[in-house]
């Protein structure tokens, strides 16, 4: 082997601390995200008129789930272990291809998501119509035949303990490579990136000029207020996706910050969770309501017993 490259460059190296962030990263991230999917999933069967978008929100759990346990654990183990692809191409390639599916996949739904939450503030018959039942599911098939189709056509990013990230190239660093053949795979990742980013501009731009003439002739009522929440949660999600996809592109250009890109992409996919957590009441509602159960059961004998003994009072005045 000619060049600087050497064979003893061809093993990566071990980085404990970063692969402790990330697997810890993505326990978190489980942490808060499965009980979530567990109120999601009670939802759909409970709240029939709004379930279009519970099935939404619960698929892009569903992947988000998949794509933090091939980036936070596999990524973990990998960097724990010095891994690059020539050392363990199976494992590496077969993780990559996981987490891009999965990447490909959530991104994808997020604009079905838009669309749902758009059509449901500006016109809740429409979006029923296109959203009703079976529909949804069917509108998911988008998503999951696109991130299927985006895979097959192009090689995954590839995990590199070096650099502790996924890059294009996965002999980057340690061995020669033909920068054309990798520049061309590049080339249609980040036009998927821009699609997304343009995709999500492009629809919430759109509704808000609708929206905006909307209000000025019908005004503000209660279920226009909840539906807006809803809407909140889904466009700071979206905005998630937006500044996650920018920063895969901008990575190639900031080669010194590679850890906090990828460490971003775990937080990013476990962002949906703490956003329902803190903003949607009816998914608390199911993951605490045991506790608020007890404690209302607790507390309401106590507070009998005293309406009883001040009726006692007064009739004995």
């Amino acid at each position: 082997m000619t060049g600087h490259f050497e064979l003893g460059h061809l093993f990566g190296q071990a980085k404990i601390l970063v692969a402790l962030l990330y697997i810890s990263l993505g326990i978190i991230v489980h942490m808060l995200y499965l009980p979530c999917l567990y109120a999601l999933f009670k939802l759909i069967t409970k709240e029939r008129r709004t379930s279009s978008c519970y099935k939404l929100m619960l698929y892009l759990g569903l992947v988000d789930c998949m794509g933090v346990s091939a980036s936070g654990y596999c990524g973990g183990i990998a960097s724990w272990r010095g891994d690059v692809y020539c050392q363990s191409p199976i494992f590496v390639y077969s993780f990559c291809t996981l987490g891009m599916l999965a990447w490909c996949a959530g991104n994808c739904n997020t604009i079905l998501l838009s669309i749902n939450r758009c059509m449901v503030i500006y016109d809740a018959d429409m979006a029923d119509r296109w959203f009703r039942g079976h529909r949804t599911l069917i509108w998911l098939c988008a998503p999951t035949f696109a991130s299927l189709f985006f895979i097959f056509i192009t090689p995954p990013v590839a995990f590199n303990s070096i650099d502790s990230s996924a890059l294009f190239n996965p002999h980057m660093h340690y061995l020669p490579s033909d920068e054309d053949f990798h520049s061309r795979y590049h080339h249609v990742h980040v036009l998927f990136n821009w699609f997304i980013v343009f995709a999500i501009l492009g629809i919430y731009t759109i509704f808000c000029v609708s929206f905006g003439r909307k209000l000025c002739y019908s005004g503000y009522n209660k279920k226009l207020l909840k539906e807006i929440n809803t809407f909140l949660q889904v466009l700071i999600t979206c905005a998630f996706v937006v500044f996650s996809s920018l920063g895969f592109i901008y990575q190639q250009y900031l080669k010194s910050v590679p850890v906090y890109v990828y460490a971003s992409l775990i937080f990013y996919q476990g962002s949906p969770a703490i956003i329902y957590l803190c903003m949607n009441q009816s998914i608390r509602n199911i993951i605490f309501g045991r506790g608020y159960k007890a404690r209302k059961a607790s507390i309401l004998p106590s507070v009998m017993h005293r309406v009883s003994i001040m009726d006692k009072l007064d009739n004995t005045r």
